[in-house]
């Protein structure tokens, strides 16, 4: 397994274990708002998707994880825009900086999944270069 793809496997466990969490605390209380459960359900769903594809290696996996990172990326994009009304509390500047940095994180995720030594990994064709 290429060493980015070794990275990516291991940030993305940590994610699964906090939006796993934020799903506990959900139905131990019921104290989280509607968007955060959605999002939360839609990122470990996400997630998932990409842990089965590094594992899978197929092309058809290569390109669903890439699709479910570009669907984590936009709903947490959308549970940043529910968190803008309450933005001058320090929790939710927070919380809107680590969403902030969990979508780079995925962007660049999604890039690396592109890039030619996991494109190797799922048995893809290189990529043509054009000048």
């Amino acid at each position: 397994m290429p060493r980015g793809l070794k990275i990516i496997t291991g940030v993305n466990l940590v994610l699964l274990l906090i939006f796993g969490g934020n799903l506990a605390v959900f139905y131990a209380s019921e104290a989280v708002r509607t968007y955060v459960f959605v999002s939360s359900w839609v990122a470990v769903t996400g997630l998932l998707v990409v842990m089965v594809a590094t594992f899978v290696r197929s092309p058809l996996w290569h390109r669903l994880a890439r699709g479910a990172l570009y669907a984590v990326c936009l709903c947490l994009g959308v549970h940043i825009m529910g968190m803008l009304s309450e933005l001058g509390k320090l929790p939710i500047l927070a919380g809107v900086l680590g969403l902030s940095a969990v979508i780079f994180y995925l962007i660049g995720a999604r890039g690396y999944l592109n890039a030619a030594p996991a494109r190797l990994w799922f048995n893809l064709p290189a990529q043509r270069t054009t000048n």
